[in-house]
């Protein structure tokens, strides 16, 4: 308020007002129905930190409609959980199966190397 109280002023030629922020808390979901909060200094987690949170978040919506949206949304995630499909395809399977390809060479390749590399440094590969 106090900004848009400094423009007019501004616009009008009048004094301006200091701005001082006053945070009132801290919210945030940490997943699967758990949250942290600091609200007017006090701290509490668990379910009825991410329920705040949920609640706080639902009135910042702009328009009523979103609201009921979201608000049917999570209902529905509350009673069934969120369902997560993939389909996956022979061409996802192939190019699967290429990358662990190159990464089983590559390992092997390593694992070669590196053992070469003891046997150099150990005398074991030194003729007698």
């Amino acid at each position: 308020m106090t900004v848009a109280k400094n423009i007019e002023a501004t616009i009008l030629d009048r004094s301006l007002k200091a701005f001082r922020y006053k945070m009132l808390g801290q919210l945030a979901s940490i997943g699967h129905r758990t949250g942290v909060a600091m609200v007017f200094g006090i701290k509490f987690s668990g379910f009825i930190a991410w329920w705040f949170w949920r609640s706080v978040y639902l009135m910042k919506l702009p328009r009523l409609a979103k609201k009921l949206r979201v608000m049917a949304s999570w209902t529905l995630d509350l009673f069934f959980g969120q369902e997560i499909e993939q389909m996956i395809t022979v061409r996802d399977i192939e190019e699967l199966s290429g990358q662990l390809a190159r990464v089983r060479a590559r390992t092997k390749q390593a694992r070669s190397t590196s053992a070469a590399s003891v046997l150099a440094n150990s005398g074991h590969n030194q003729p007698e």
